[in-house]
């Protein structure tokens, strides 16, 4: 009785572990698949930061890739927006990222259950700061 309670165990177990193993896979295969369609996403990514933040943005161009079990996101041309009152221009850039990359840790996120950066790169960073009369 032990024995056949301890077999069904086992094969329980190499079942679950071969479901997961699965599961990874497509994952992976998935993630490799989609994530260079990223690239056509500029406007809701714009969007979706300006919902989150309040700040409008401009985004020249988004990458994707795919490292181990990690998505790669890499956003081009960055520009934060700021609106600038008594000018002719209507909208400034107060920031501008040449090339930034961030790359999420999912295994470490679905562990602590948030959001966890493996790596978070920003290449040529301007920044424009104009001091007004009012300080």
């Amino acid at each position: 009785m032990l024995s056949s309670i301890l077999k069904k165990v086992r094969q329980q177990l190499i079942l679950m572990l071969a479901v997961a193993l699965v599961l990874v896979a497509a994952y992976v295969s998935a993630g490799r698949q989609f994530m260079p369609a990223v690239s056509g996403y500029v406007d809701f990514f714009e969007e979706q930061v300006f919902q989150r933040s309040g700040v409008p943005i401009r985004v020249d161009s988004l990458t994707g890739g795919f490292e181990g079990f990690n998505p790669i996101l890499h956003v081009n041309g960055l520009s934060l927006l700021v609106a600038e009152t008594g000018t002719a221009e209507a909208e400034e850039t107060a920031l501008y990222l040449q090339s930034a990359t961030v790359i999420v840790d999912i295994p470490q996120s679905i562990w602590q259950r948030t959001w966890v950066l493996e790596d978070f790169v920003v290449e040529s960073l301007e920044l424009n700061l104009n001091q007004s009369e009012s300080g």
